[in-house]
């Protein structure tokens, strides 16, 4: 990373200098990106998180913008922006983390024909699924 670009085209942004936001982008939004896929694991997500990344940038006070190795700021801003994606994305309950099955009903094993004891959901409480 080239932090002596880095560092003018971060000062141009301050500025609110959409062209030198635009050069941002295009010379670091890799390398941003690479940085949330790493923390993150999944592409979408990842790309989610590198636009949020270039909108907080954008909308940044000048004041908060580095005065030396912009390289290291900009590593821990994209890390800890990929972090909040995924503490967003992250289940709230037991239920929400559970996914939705469609197998027989679950007082019924295929097995014994026993009530079972697994982590079944009836197929209507799942979010948007009516009746089988």
């Amino acid at each position: 990373m080239d932090n002596q670009r880095l560092s003018t085209l971060l000062a141009g942004t301050a500025q609110r200098d959409a062209s030198a936001f635009s050069q941002l982008y295009q010379e670091f939004s890799p390398t941003v990106y690479g940085i949330s896929l790493s923390v993150v694991k999944e592409p979408h997500t990842a790309a989610d998180a590198t636009q949020e990344v270039f909108l907080r940038l954008w909308t940044l006070p000048p004041a908060r913008f580095p005065r030396e190795n912009p390289g290291a700021w900009l590593y821990t801003v994209t890390r800890r922006q990929a972090l909040e994606h995924l503490q967003r994305q992250r289940p709230q309950s037991l239920e929400e983390a559970l996914p939705c099955r469609s197998f027989p009903p679950p007082w019924r094993t295929p097995w014994t024909g026993s009530p079972s004891k697994s982590c079944w959901r009836p197929w209507t409480s799942c979010p948007g699924k009516s009746s089988p």
